[in-house]
C-alpha cells in the first residue's frame, strides 16, 4: 500500500537510527567478548552509573503504547491521565526508601529469589517467577503487535515483517551485549523519544498559532479536565482512581524484574536510590509531553475545522498521532522518519528490557537450580539462548493475535497481563510489609486474587450489558470534505488508551444512563479498570493475612528482618514471634561489603543452592 507522508529521506533516517541502535549492542558485545559473567550479562557487572540506568528505567516502561495511547487518550477523553503520573511519583519515592535498601542489600539477580528466602518455600518462588514470565511474554507480544500495526499504517510494512524486524533487532543486541547494551540503547532510545515528541509539540504549536492558542482551544473543547473528585468507583477516570489507586498499585513497581535488575545494576545503595529519585519526576515529564501531543492534535484539527474521526479519515484513535505527523511534516523531509524511529525505539526499549528480565528469570529461577555445576561461561550461553527463546515465544503470540484478526486472543493476552501484575504486586507487598505472612497465606492470597480479578476483568470484557464511556465532543467538522480512511490496516478496531489496551469499540454515541439498568452481579463489572490492581493487591494481602494467621503465622520461625521493608525491620518480631538471635545485621553488612569491595561475581551464589545441594527447608505448602 502507499505510505502517505513518508519519502525516501524519511526511510533513510529511520533505517540509520535503527542501525545505530543495533550498533550499540554490537559495541558492548565486542567490549565484553573476552570474559563475560552472568553478573555482567544480566546486571551490567553491578557497576552501571545511576543516570543512564534512570533513563533506561524510564524508557523501559514508556513504550510505543504510551506514545500512541496517551495522545489518543487526551484527544478523546482529556488530560486526566496526568494525575496517574503524579501518583506514580509518590509511589516511587515511597518505594525508594521502603524497598530499595532491602532489594539492593540482598545482592540478588532475580527478584523472585527474594520470595524464596522470605517465605522459605521454593514453590512460592516458582509461582512468582512463572507469573512473571507469563506477564513478560504477553506484554512483549502486545507491544510488538501494537507497533506492527503502527508501521503498517504509516509506511505500508506488513504486520508480519514489522513483528519479525522488531523481534530480531531486540534479540540481537540484547543477546550479544546483555544488560549493558540494553541500558545504553535505552538511553539512546529515550533521547530519541523525547526528540520525536518535542518536535511534534513545537511544530504543532507553530501551525496552530502558539501555545496559548493550543491551550485556549483545549479548554474550550473540554480537554483540560485534570480533576474529577467523583467518589464513584465505576466512573472511568477520577482523581481517586488515577492518583490514589496508582500510589497503591505502583508502590510495588520496584518489585518487577526489570526494575529490580536496574536497582541491582548500580554500584551502591546510594546510587540505586539516586536512580529511583531521578527517574521519578521523569515519568510525569514524558507523560506530560505525550498528553500535550494529544492537545496539539485536538487544537490542530479544531483549527482546520475537520475532526478526523467524524470525517471518516481515521477509524481508530491510536492513529491520531500518525495522521498529525503526516499533516505537520509533509514539507519537512526526514522529520517523519525521526518520529517513526522514536516510536519504534519506544517499542524496542520495552521489548529488550523484558527479554533481559526473561533471561534472568529463566536462568536464576528455573535452570541454575537444576544445573548448579555449570561454569560461568556456559551459564552466559544459556542466558543468551533464553533471550532467543523469549523472542520466539513473544513473536509467536503476537503473530497469533494478528492471524486471529482481533477476535478473542488480544483480550486474552491483556487479561493475562492484568491478572499477573496485580497478584504479583500483592505477593511482594505482603512479603515486605506483613511479618506475620507465611507461605500458605501467600499462595492462598495469590490464588484468590487471580480468581477475583479474572472474574471482574473477563466479565467486563465480554458482558453485553457493559458499554464504554462516551468521548468528549469532537472538534469542528465545518471544513470537512469527502474523506476516505487514510490508514488502511489489517486490523482497525484496536484502541490504545493510556496504559490500557482494548478491542472493544468506543463510540461517541454512548450515553451513561445505561448504568442504572445494570443489575445483579454485573454491577461488579462497572468497576473502573484503574481499580483492578488495587482489588488484586487487596485480595492478596487480606486473604494472605487471614490464612497466615489461621495457620500460625511465623511463630516457630520468625522472619529475618533483612527481608522486610526498611521501616519494619526493627519490629519484625512483634507479629511473627521473637526475633531470632542471629547475625542478620552483620550478614547484611557482609553482603554489602562484598559488593563494595568488588568481590568477583562468580562468588555470588544463589542463596538457595549451597555446594550443589537442595534447600534445607520444607519446600511444600
Amino acid at each position: 500500500m502507499a505510505s502517505p507522508g513518508y519519502g525516501t529521506v524519511d526511510y533513510v533516517v529511520f533505517s540509520l537510527l535503527l542501525l545505530l541502535t543495533l550498533g550499540i549492542g554490537i559495541f558492548f558485545a565486542f567490549r565484553s567478548r573476552r570474559r563475560q559473567t552472568t553478573s555482567d550479562f544480566l546486571l551490567a557487572g553491578r557497576k552501571a552509573p545511576y543516570l543512564p540506568v534512570a533513563l533506561s528505567y524510564l524508557a523501559t516502561f514508556e513504550s510505543s503504547i504510551m506514545m500512541l495511547g496517551k495522545p489518543s487518550e487526551t484527544y478523546v477523553y482529556g488530560v486526566q491521565w496526568f494525575m496517574s503520573s503524579m501518583g506514580f511519583v509518590v509511589a516511587q519515592i515511597f518505594a525508594t526508601y521502603m524497598f530499595v535498601p532491602m532489594i539492593y542489600r540482598l545482592n540478588i539477580t532475580s527478584i523472585y529469589e527474594y520470595l524464596e528466602v522470605r517465605f522459605k518455600s521454593r514453590l512460592v518462588r516458582l509461582i512468582g517467577a512463572g507469573l512473571g514470565i507469563l506477564q513478560q511474554i504477553t506484554y512483549i507480544a502486545i507491544v510488538i503487535f501494537v507497533q506492527s500495526l503502527t508501521l503498517e499504517a504509516a509506511v505500508g510494512m506488513t504486520v508480519e515483517t514489522s513483528m519479525l524486524l522488531s523481534t530480531v533487532l531486540a534479540v540481537v543486541y540484547t543477546s550479544l551485549g546483555g544488560m549493558k547494551a540494553v541500558i545504553w540503547t535505552d538511553v539512546f532510545q529515550c533521547v530519541l523519544m523525547f526528540i520525536g515528541m518535542i518536535a511534534i509539540i513545537i511544530r504543532g504549536c507553530e501551525v496552530v498559532g502558539g501555545g496559548h492558542e493550543v491551550m485556549a482551544r483545549s479548554v474550550a473543547g473540554g480537554r483540560m479536565n485534570f480533576f474529577n473528585f467523583d467518589p464513584d468507583p465505576t466512573v472511568r477516570h477520577t482523581f481517586w482512581g488515577l492518583f490514589v489507586a496508582t500510589i497503591v498499585r505502583e508502590s510495588a513497581f520496584v518489585f518487577s524484574q526489570s526494575s529490580a535488575q536496574r536497582v541491582s545494576s548500580t554500584s551502591s545503595e546510594t546510587e540505586a536510590k539516586k536512580m529511583m529519585l531521578v527517574s521519578a519526576p521523569a515519568f510525569p515529564l514524558m507523560t506530560g509531553l505525550a498528553l500535550l501531543m494529544g492537545l496539539v492534535a485536538y487544537a490542530y484539527y479544531d483549527k482546520i475545522q475537520c475532526d478526523p474521526f467524524e470525517s471518516g479519515q481515521l477509524s481508530s484513535p491510536n492513529q491520531i498521532i500518525l495522521l498529525l505527523v503526516k499533516d505537520l511534516f509533509w514539507d519537512v523531509p526526514g522529520m517523519s522518519g525521526v518520529f517513526l524511529a522514536s516510536l519504534f525505539s519506544a517499542a524496542l526499549s520495552t521489548i529488550s528490557s523484558s527479554m533481559s528480565s526473561f533471561s534472568a528469570n529463566m536462568w536464576r529461577d528455573f535452570l541454575q537450580p537444576l544445573l548448579p555445576t555449570f561454569s560461568e561461561k556456559r551459564a552466559v550461553v544459556v542466558a543468551k539462548l533464553s533471550v532467543v527463546v523469549c523472542g520466539v515465544l513473544s513473536c509467536a503470540v503476537a503473530y497469533c493475535i494478528t492471524s486471529l484478526k482481533l477476535t478473542t486472543l488480544p483480550q486474552i493476552a491483556f487479561t493475562i497481563f492484568t491478572l499477573t501484575y496485580g497478584p504479583l504486586s500483592g505477593m511482594f507487598l505482603l512479603a515486605a510489609l506483613c511479618p506475620w505472612a507465611n507461605d500458605k497465606g501467600v499462595v492462598a492470597g495469590v490464588g484468590s486474587s487471580i480468581v477475583l480479578t479474572g472474574w471482574i476483568f473477563i466479565g467486563t470484557t465480554f458482558s453485553k450489558a457493559i458499554k464504554t464511556t462516551p468521548w468528549l465532543p469532537a472538534a469542528s467538522t465545518a471544513a470537512c470534505f469527502n474523506y476516505t480512511n487514510v490508514f488502511n490496516t489489517t486490523v482497525d478496531n484496536v484502541t490504545v488508551f493510556g496504559d490500557y489496551v482494548t478491542t472493544i469499540a468506543t463510540t461517541p454515541e454512548s450515553a451513561m444512563a445505561w448504568k442504572d439498568k445494570v443489575t445483579g452481579v454485573e454491577r461488579l463489572y462497572l468497576l473502573s479498570y484503574t481499580w483492578y490492581g488495587v482489588v488484586a493487591i487487596a485480595a492478596v494481602m487480606s486473604m494472605g493475612s487471614i490464612v497466615s494467621l489461621i495457620t500460625g503465622g511465623n511463630k516457630d520461625d520468625p522472619v529475618d528482618p533483612r527481608y522486610l521493608a526498611t521501616s519494619l525491620a526493627t519490629c519484625c518480631g512483634k507479629h511473627g514471634g521473637q526475633e531470632k538471635p542471629s547475625q542478620t545485621e552483620s550478614d547484611a553488612r557482609e553482603v554489602t561489603e562484598k559488593l563494595d569491595l568488588g568481590v568477583p561475581s562468580e562468588d555470588h551464589q544463589d542463596p538457595f543452592i549451597k555446594n550443589g545441594s537442595p534447600p534445607q527447608y520444607d519446600t511444600r505448602i
